[in-house]
């Protein structure tokens, strides 16, 4: 069962050419090392251990993810950090995270994380306002997932209840938090962008606390640099082997093993039922040789003594036949006895941000933040309208993006309060506005605000009507707002 299995000359060799050409192309080395270094002291007679010196650790997670090929480790390296500089994924403030994480102090992980810095801005906790803390809570209601304590060698442990997925909600919950002109699958992204975040912090508390004696788990052969994945399919259907979530579930596996070298340790896939090898077989292409080999499958009845060949009793949830009994469970949102959901959309959302959201709403106007994106198919020969009454110096603010290029007659008119006043809007007819036009043009994408000079009505048109054939698929967000 160790992590490291013993290295060959030839793969010994490797990854000392590994190292060779990382610190020839890199100086100073790229920064994900730079902090790996840092939080990881090494003994003199360490310094030659693959497994234990944090440079040669690094090199070798990528040899062991492209199967020692050495230059297409060394491309996946390149890769990586171009990526990781691109999106500023090094040195962000991770803590308090936006999903569940069962089993740790987080201000404590911050603070020993964030310790010798020295910068004031690293040294803050995570905003918990932002848009990655409303894509978490968008999702919770359609699949409950989390970290929760660790296995028996100190490594993270996620769980991912794949069996209970609501995957139409799930879908359908994206597409509407996604930015104009963004995938379902971008805006899954952007969480698991920090779902591995956690993870890579927790893996580097968990070997400061080995370090100083203060974990008790078998990680003697070497730094704690993976994961272990437990994913459970109890209640999985051939119903739920539906083309767009495999489609979205495959597309973000093959990102993750892209960017992301020797992330998983073991892939625990537990309550399967017995029809689970098709399913596997569908996606186990997408998986890398190595990482096949990590996937273990138990059925219902075998899955307790599975989990527990790899997680010591007090680490494993009691539904799985362990004795921990975290305070509102050990996965949030998370409940084995039900088949629904027992979190709400805004359970996991900031408060001041819901409260000032409510207030919005009571006043007719919406924050940028909380509007959801529109999929509007527009048939040949027809046309979509949006009407907004407004108020002197308030605003109608639209962005909007045609799938494949398409143009559409994007129209703008503004009708003074007084020849507003008896005109039925939803009957009312483009051609009797055009006295009241204010601009109009073919467009594939637009992005734009209007101001209103005084009080009136302002009437916002996407037309497909000279099309005889084609309908255009349109993504959009259109509100009125009084900033």
């Amino acid at each position: 069962m160790s992590r490291y299995p013993p290295l060959t000359q030839e793969q010994d060799s490797r990854v000392t050419k590994l190292v060779d050409l990382l610190q020839e192309t890199y100086l100073p080395l790229p920064p994900q090392l730079q902090e790996l270094q840092r939080l990881t002291p090494l003994a003199e007679e360490q310094k030659a251990s693959t497994s234990h010196n944090p440079v040669r650790q690094y090199c070798y997670c990528f040899l062991i993810s492209r199967e020692w090929d050495l230059q297409k480790a060394f491309e996946m390296m390149q890769l990586t950090v171009r990526y990781r500089a691109e999106h500023r994924l090094d040195g962000q403030r991770v803590f308090p995270c936006a999903i569940s994480c069962k089993g740790w102090d987080q201000e404590a992980i911050r603070k020993a994380l964030a310790k010798g810095e020295g910068t004031e801005e690293s040294l803050q906790p995570r905003p918990t306002d932002q848009r990655l803390d409303r894509l978490c809570a968008g999702i919770a209601p359609f699949f409950s997932y989390g970290f929760h304590k660790w296995d028996k060698f100190g490594q993270p442990v996620l769980y991912m209840m794949i069996g209970t997925v609501d995957e139409p909600g799930l879908l359908e919950s994206l597409r509407h938090m996604a930015n104009v002109g963004q995938s379902a699958e971008a805006v899954l992204w952007e969480v698991v962008l920090h779902i591995l975040a956690v993870g890579e912090s927790l893996q580097m508390y968990q070997q400061l606390q080995y370090s100083a004696g203060a974990l008790k788990v078998d990680a003697a052969d070497g730094l704690i640099r993976s994961a272990t994945i437990v994913i459970d399919l109890k209640g999985l259907t051939y119903k739920m082997l539906w083309k767009p979530a495999l489609d979205l579930f495959m597309n973000t596996l093959r990102e993750i093993f892209k960017y992301y070298p020797q992330c998983m340790y073991q892939i625990l896939i537990v309550n399967s039922p017995a029809m689970v090898m098709f399913a596997y077989k569908i996606v186990r292409g997408v998986l890398p040789p190595g990482v096949q080999q990590k996937v273990h499958i138990a059925n219902e009845a075998d899955t307790p003594e599975a989990l527990k060949k790899w997680l010591d009793e007090d680490c494993l949830p009691d539904f799985y036949g362990g004795t921990c009994h975290c305070d509102g469970g050990c996965i949030h949102g998370f409940d084995p006895t039900k088949k629904e959901k027992t979190v709400t959309a805004t359970e996991t959302t900031d408060s001041a941000s819901t409260a000032a959201h409510d207030e919005d709403e009571r006043n007719g106007t919406v924050r940028p933040e909380f509007v959801e994106t529109e999929d509007i198919t527009l048939k040949a020969g027809y046309h979509h309208k949006r009407v907004f009454p407004l108020k002197n110096r308030e605003k109608a603010v639209w962005e909007f993006v045609s799938s494949n290029a398409r143009n559409v007659t994007f129209a703008k008119y503004f009708v003074p309060e007084a020849n507003a006043k008896e005109v039925n809007w939803a009957k009312a007819q483009t051609s009797k506005l055009e006295p009241f036009l204010v601009s109009k043009a073919s467009l594939s994408e637009g992005s734009d605000e209007y101001t209103a000079a005084a009080d009136g009505v302002i009437v916002l048109v996407w037309d497909n009507r000279q099309s005889w054939f084609t309908a255009k698929h349109l993504q959009m967000k259109v509100f009125k707002n009084d900033n």
